[in-house]
């Protein structure tokens, strides 16, 4: 029995018996569910799939998990400061905090909140940003209740629809932006 748990230590390297056997729970679960193959790296927080319809991978850095298969890659992010993963033509208004993003090369969703009660003027700023940034703006979509605006914005072969809102009794104002491919 001593020599068993001896070799179990010399084997667990800097990794401690707790978290090998919570990873190999994890990769039998997912081997079984799949009927593929899981790899977890613990050490660089990376995930490797296979399975007979396709591989996948999945890695963390910060903030950032990133989802790459063979029908492409979706990227999520958090934070206090803007992902870099956000697609350069959605800016934010300074001094945005908050931040989020769930998206791919065809679309997504971003967001992040401002400190304030002025949602109507958040959301004017954010439509130039957009219009800076080669959005046009299209006027036959427009919805406004209280608290909250809707706009719809397009670019070559997408739109956006940017919702600006702020909750009751509050001092945030929260932007969304969810970018997509038209539909004909």
């Amino acid at each position: 029995m001593a020599v068993a748990a001896v070799s179990l230590f010399i084997l667990a390297g800097c990794q401690s018996i707790e978290d090998q056997i919570g990873q190999k729970i994890a990769e039998t679960a997912v081997d079984t569910a799949t009927g593929g193959k899981m790899k977890i790296d613990v050490n660089s927080g990376n995930v490797n799939i296979k399975t007979p319809e396709g591989d996948m991978q999945v890695n963390t850095s910060g903030d950032t998990v990133k989802i790459k298969s063979a029908e492409g890659e979706a990227v999520f992010g958090s934070g206090d400061t803007r992902p870099e993963s956000v697609d350069q033509d959605l800016p934010n208004i300074d001094g945005s905090t908050e931040f989020s993003w769930a998206g791919s090369k065809e679309g997504g969703m971003f967001s992040f909140s401002l400190k304030g009660t002025d949602y109507k003027g958040d959301c004017t700023k954010e439509i130039e940003l957009l219009g800076n940034s080669g959005w046009k703006l299209k006027d036959d979509f427009v919805m406004e209740f209280e608290g909250m605006t809707t706009r719809t914005l397009e670019k070559d072969e997408f739109s956006v629809s940017l919702s600006c809102t702020v909750e009751k009794d509050s001092d945030k104002v929260t932007i969304v932006i969810i970018k997509s491919k038209k539909t004909n």
